[in-house]
């Protein structure tokens, strides 16, 4: 009897490291039962999946593997409907979540994870706010619609903006080095100093080129557990193809911003490295080649995309190089032609304000 209680709780001991090496994750849904669900992650403007589990003899779903998951937001996904909630697996991953259907996040109740504790209670405390200002925002509507003041309802809106806030701050004080803080932070406003100037055009000026300085002040995006976020990719796109003035040098010079300021985190970099090579080869936009050659001549050709496959790295450099002199604002190469008599001509003796070219 000895022998077998001592086999018991090796085994048992043994099942503990395994899930403290790698991750468990039990989801119990009340109102639920289809034969499997889904683990997700948010990468870039898609998601994926990463796993899954069926349904156990209890009712409960297990996701469990040896190695742990990379860092960052998932979402466990349930068929047949693709209703979803989220969950933050950071360094712990071994937890218990239950819900009920269909309303999963206000319904959730997490064990073994602070994090997902916290974030669950940041989410129903935002719930509860937006059910706060619903009702003021619609009495505002009718209050401006007959010409009526708003400054009550205008005051109550900004003291549950400051509830919110608060809330928030304590959230990114008190968890600081968490990827819920991490999440919250970078959803919050910039502290925008006071602008002044002799014109609004100047004022705007200047409130533009501040906030181009400090977009990404909120967001540390060496931390590679943001790359598996729902928002980063949205953020990104809003820089280039947004807060950017359209001129390729100018994007170019944006691209290179954001890229040094992911080289810490390696797989951030090499997942938007290929995003922005991609991005730019297929630009439909006049004059973006230029960005893909940029891009091209200062990362793969230096050996700074060390992923990519011989062939293909020689693919993407020869093409660069082909495209490169045929960019706007480049000497077109000095193209050799045959008259009709069989006389030899060349581009470059054309002098010309404009020459056009025409291919048939």
């Amino acid at each position: 009897m000895k022998h077998v209680l001592i086999t018991l709780y090796a085994l048992a001991f043994s099942a503990v490291l395994f899930a403290q090496e790698g991750y468990d994750i039990r989801v119990k849904i009340d109102g639920y039962a289809e034969p499997e669900i889904y683990l997700g992650v948010f990468l870039g403007d898609k998601q994926y999946l990463k796993d899954t589990t069926i349904i156990q003899p209890d009712g409960s779903y297990y996701f469990q593997s040896k190695e742990p998951i990379e860092q960052g937001t998932y979402l466990v996904v349930l068929p047949p409907d693709n209703n979803y909630f989220q969950v933050i697996l950071g360094d712990d991953q071994i937890m218990e979540l239950s819900t009920k259907s269909p309303e999963l996040s206000q319904n959730m109740k997490v064990k073994g994870s602070v994090e997902n504790e916290v974030f669950y209670d940041y989410i129903n405390f935002i719930g509860q706010m937006r059910q706060k200002a619903s009702p003021i925002q619609e009495e505002i509507k009718k209050l401006q619609e007959a010409g009526s003041d708003t400054k009550k309802q205008d005051e109550q809106l900004s003291n549950i903006d400051k509830e919110v806030r608060k809330k928030q701050d304590e959230i990114v004080s008190k968890y600081e080095n968490s990827i819920v803080a991490a999440l919250i932070k970078a959803n919050l406003p910039l502290d925008e100093p006071t602008f002044e100037g002799d014109s609004e055009d100047e004022v705007r000026k200047k409130r533009y080129y501040w906030t181009l300085d400090h977009y990404f002040d909120n967001i540390d995006l060496a931390d590679e557990r943001i790359l598996r976020s729902p928002f980063l990719f949205q953020r990104v796109n809003n820089y280039t193809d947004n807060m950017l003035i359209q001129h390729p040098d100018t994007i170019a010079k944006g691209v290179d911003r954001i890229l040094e300021l992911m080289r810490p985190a390696e797989a951030t970099f090499k997942y938007y490295l290929i995003h922005f090579l991609n991005k730019y080869a297929a630009s439909k936009i006049v004059g973006q080649d230029a960005i893909y050659v940029h891009i091209v001549n200062k990362y793969y050709s230096t050996g700074q995309a060390p992923w990519t496959e011989e062939k293909q790295l020689k693919k993407i450099v020869d093409n660069a190089k082909t495209l490169e002199p045929l960019l706007i604002g480049k000497t077109a190469p000095n193209i050799k032609m045959y008259t009709k008599d069989n006389t030899e001509i060349e581009l470059h003796d054309f002098k010309a304000k404009y020459t056009i070219l025409y291919f048939w």
